[in-house]
């Protein structure tokens, strides 16, 4: 953070920078100042851990006051114990990579160049990857390291104190010491279990072979942060590793025998050790029979846990043998494909498919099908799924607090991948909790302050024109409704959306993405309605990135779009829970948008005075041949409406649009409605704006 603040060149960084160049101490008010403005950023937002500090009950106190200013306050403490000894081996043979931070030891993790035998030196140790000297730290060696490490228990058993008498506060000591029986899973185990941490996702997923399971369990590990565990995969893994519950299941798979269920539950229970499973997992096709069920059930109940969620993804067996009769597989890569639905570029789709006319379009190497995928092995091995299937999800059935749920999985012409994702997120029980408004003038800040509540939440920002576009391109109902009002317009007029049913409100051009009044006397245009655009948003509001909640920006522009939001949302029993306004003073803005310049194929955004290209000399008058984009040299462009007659009229329709939509959201119980001004100045940085963000949606660490 030191280095970070003083690269950074913020006044608390000029400040230490100062007393470093005097060969001083940092004292601990700047580094508590260095502190409180790294914790503004974005990454903080959700919380953060401080690494080996405060270091001096002094410093602790300054860091409780530091937070007790915003309301916070430390609620954990971790420290990891490992014997002297121990710790006088580890360190003693450390090396480091200077540039990349990569660590190596003599011992544990020797670098490619090092034969293990002879004495280590900056000649014979180097990093992997660049070849370069490695260092090793000057008190790195015998000598000093007792001094340090008793320097260390000094500081640290006062600290320690400090927080073990704050009511509130967890204060833990794990055993971070590796051996013959102890991994470091089993420390993060550990440490997982010392912070309270307990899994909340425990989901068995089930379906026949082909019946979507791959599509749809990488959906729920995506929005929810969990792995999906397959029996097959785990055993590969645990051989491969050589823990001692996978040489057993190695042993018994070299005598030609199957592995038994208490060796599958071993590999289980090893693996959801792993920190990928901390908040959950998803088990993909097991347990397959009701004693295997009866064996999870007693290993999750030994760390008091349990099946929370068992979902089937069903299809007619006579689909799945048709969907699987076709698939040929990438054997390394995993990448699948089918005759009918998925062809590889080699396949005329008329011939008989064979390894020489089936290739993998990365590597062309010959595809492959398994052995049972065929017409005679399909209806027994769905047979036999069935028959597993049942008993299971029946002895689910029976658990109180377990939720069962079949989903059909079935494509048609009718029913989407989203639809059958939509279905699965809502038997798993899933809902958006966020659900934001963003609004701001042009050139306000939507798409810094708004792309840092994407990274913070994990939920994307959505624009109606971005919107219409994917929909178009997609080719799906509502999309085909919207081309062929598109398609309406005159030849060579601007495509237009208005999302308003009143003649008055203000339009969205799709082709320059600006907004004007409706009778602003340009070109007629076919215009699409609200209830194509509130289609187009239910649709894309189907998608997996967008299960936790979303940003819509920049609508509803109207209180009868507000109202039709409002409806949408209200079917699938939500609403929208926060509006957040960015504002900027009028005057402001036109500086601000009459000196941008646009690089159109990536996006990227310059300007005249504040972020001028390369190109640029900073005096001349700008133009397409001395404003270039800095990665591709290719001419910059304006928006035609980017100028000093048409902002003011812009931004006047901005604000008579605005004002109704926030009342109509001011009006409802439970949604918060905020404004922030986001104008930089002298005092006032983007990281003051964004901490003013936060705290208007009510983010807190």
């Amino acid at each position: 953070m030191l280095r970070e603040a003083v690269d950074s060149g913020s006044e608390i960084g000029l400040r230490a920078k100062s007393v470093m160049a005097q060969g001083q101490l940092v004292s601990d008010d700047i580094v508590i100042g260095i502190i409180r403005e790294r914790v503004k950023a974005a990454d903080c937002l959700k919380g953060f851990i401080l690494d080996g500090f405060p270091r001096t009950t002094a410093q602790a106190l300054a860091l409780d006051e530091m937070l007790a200013a915003t309301g916070e306050e430390v609620k954990t403490v971790l420290e990891l114990s490992v014997p002297d000894e121990v710790l006088i081996e580890r360190i003693g043979g450390r090396w480091i990579h200077k540039a990349s931070g990569r660590s190596y030891h003599t011992k544990y993790n020797p670098p490619k160049s090092f034969d293990g035998k002879s004495e280590p030196t900056p000649e014979n140790m180097r990093d992997d990857q660049t070849g370069e000297a490695l260092t090793q730290r000057p008190d790195d060696n015998k000598d000093a390291l007792p001094k340090r490490l008793a320097a260390y228990h000094a500081e640290t058993v006062p600290v320690l104190g400090h927080y073990k008498s704050r009511s509130g506060c967890r204060v833990a000591q794990v055993d971070s010491n590796l051996g013959p029986t102890r991994k470091t899973e089993d420390i993060w185990a550990d440490c997982a279990k010392a912070l309270g941490l307990k899994r909340e996702q425990i989901i068995l997923m089930f379906g026949p072979p082909a019946a979507g399971k791959g599509t749809h369990g990488g959906r729920i590990t995506a929005a929810l942060g969990i792995p999906q565990l397959s029996t097959g995969d785990m055993l590969r893994e645990a051989v491969d590793s050589g823990s001692e519950i996978g040489l057993r299941a190695k042993s018994v798979m070299a005598q030609g025998q199957l592995v038994s269920d208490d060796i599958v539950i071993g590999i289980i229970r090893e693996r959801v050790k792993a920190a990928d499973c901390l908040k959950g997992f998803i088990l993909d096709g097991f347990p397959r029979t009701t004693a295997q069920a009866l064996a999870l059930d007693e290993m999750l109940t030994a760390t008091g846990e349990e099946v929370k969620t068992v979902l089937e993804l069903s299809v007619p067996d006579e689909v799945l043998i048709e969907r699987i009769g076709g698939r040929w597989i990438h054997k390394a890569s995993g990448r699948s494909y089918h005759t009918k639905y998925n062809p590889p570029k080699s396949f005329d789709g008329k011939s008989e498919p064979t390894p020489e006319n089936m290739r993998d379009d990365q590597t062309g190497e010959a595809l492959t099908q398994r052995p049972d995928d065929n017409k005679d092995a399909l209806p027994k091995r769905l047979a036999a799924y069935h028959a597993e299937t049942v008993p299971v999800l029946g002895h689910y059935k029976s658990r109180p607090g377990c939720r069962v749920a079949q989903v059909d999985s079935n494509l048609g012409p009718m029913r989407k991948t989203e639809d059958i994702w939509a279905d699965c997120a809502k038997a798993l029980g899933l809902k958006r909790e966020q659900i934001i408004l963003m609004f701001g003038p042009p050139a306000a800040g939507k798409g810094t302050h708004g792309g840092r509540i994407t990274a913070a939440l994990g939920i994307p920002q959505l624009s109606t024109g971005d919107m219409l576009r994917e929909a178009v391109d997609s080719g799906s109902e509502i999309g085909l409704r919207a081309k062929s009002v598109m398609a309406q317009g005159q030849p060579g007029s601007l495509i237009c959306l208005v999302f308003s049913q009143a003649a008055k409100v203000a339009a969205l051009t799709l082709a320059a993405g600006e907004v004007a009044p409706q009778n602003s006397g340009r070109p007629n245009r076919q215009l699409v309605s609200d209830d194509i655009v509130i289609g187009i948003i239910r649709e894309r509001v189907k998608a997996a990135d967008c299960l936790k909640g979303f940003i819509l920006d920049g609508f509803p522009r109207t209180t009868a779009q507000a109202l039709a939001l409002d409806e949408m949302l209200a079917a699938t029993g939500e609403e929208v829970k926060t509006v957040l306004e960015l504002s900027v003073p009028d005057e402001v803005l036109i500086e601000r948008i009459g000196g941008r310049w646009i690089h159109k194929a990536s996006g990227r955004s310059y300007h005249t005075k504040y972020n001028p290209p390369k190109s640029f000399d900073g005096k001349s008058e700008p133009t397409p041949e001395n404003m270039r984009d800095d990665q591709t040299g290719e001419a910059l462009t304006q928006r035609p409406d980017d100028n000093k007659d048409a902002l003011p009229k812009r931004l006047a329709a901005y604000h008579a649009e605005t004002v109704p939509v926030l009342g109509h959201y001011k009006s409802r119980s439970g949604c918060r409605v905020a404004q922030v001004d986001s104008n930089l100045g002298p005092t006032r940085k983007t990281e003051d704006i964004w901490a003013d963000c936060a705290k208007a949606l009510g983010l807190k660490a």
